[in-house]
């Protein structure tokens, strides 16, 4: 998450095991970084520059941010919001989403691990919204569903993107898909919830019925 900075032990340690580390600690914090520099070894077969060196003040990762997906992402949303035209603007969030590869920090579990992986998925919330909303803006007719449907497969329950998704969807010639989507949507909520859509999705969907 931070290259080229360096992190001290008893950080690492802390953002792994929290308040209940294994047994000789330090030890095994040390046989996870052998393993991890031998991981780091075959990507420099394959031609990049990166090492995990130790200094004094802890470990760090000498590596070129851009060779690191989340900062490329950030890289790509930054200078979305450099452009002035929106059809530039568009692209660039596009490009940005597609350096989400994976779930951050998938399997581990600590309190710091999730609180970056919740801020993380927060980012990737808010670019995608920024795109349906940019491409409902211009009247773009494309098919969103790659990247919206993609998310929803992962979080049904997030009633705004869902919303985002129907609008898309109409807007490029597929309501019914996008009514379908509601319909799915709701008996979700109700069989696994036991609540009704929110009044923005309700109303969403009756505006397409009324198309």
């Amino acid at each position: 998450m931070t290259p080229n900075i360096a992190v001290n032990p008893d950080t690492l340690i802390e953002r792994t095991w929290e308040k209940e580390p294994p047994t000789r600690v330090r030890n095994v914090l040390s046989s996870y970084i052998t393993r991890l520099r031998q991981r780091l070894d075959v990507g420099k077969a394959a031609n990049q520059t990166i090492a995990l060196r130790r200094l004094r003040e802890g470990y760090v990762l000498m590596v070129d941010p851009q060779a690191v997906d989340i900062h490329r992402f950030r890289a790509a949303t930054n200078a979305a919001l450099a452009e002035e035209d929106t059809a530039q603007v568009l692209r660039r969030l596009e490009g940005a989403l597609a350096e989400w590869t994976g779930d951050p920090l998938h399997g581990m579990h600590s309190q710091w691990a999730v609180g970056v992986r919740q801020d993380l998925r927060a980012e990737r919330r808010r670019c995608l919204i920024k795109v349906a909303d940019i491409s409902l803006l211009m009247e773009d007719r494309r098919d969103l569903s790659g990247l919206l449907g993609a998310y929803l497969n992962e979080e049904p329950f997030d009633e705004l993107v869902v919303e985002k998704y129907m609008l898309t969807l109409s807007a490029s010639g597929q309501t019914s898909r996008a009514l379908e989507l509601y319909t799915e949507t709701r008996l979700r909520l109700l069989d696994e919830l036991g609540i009704e859509p929110s009044a923005s999705l309700q109303e969403a969907n009756l505006k397409l019925l009324r198309q």
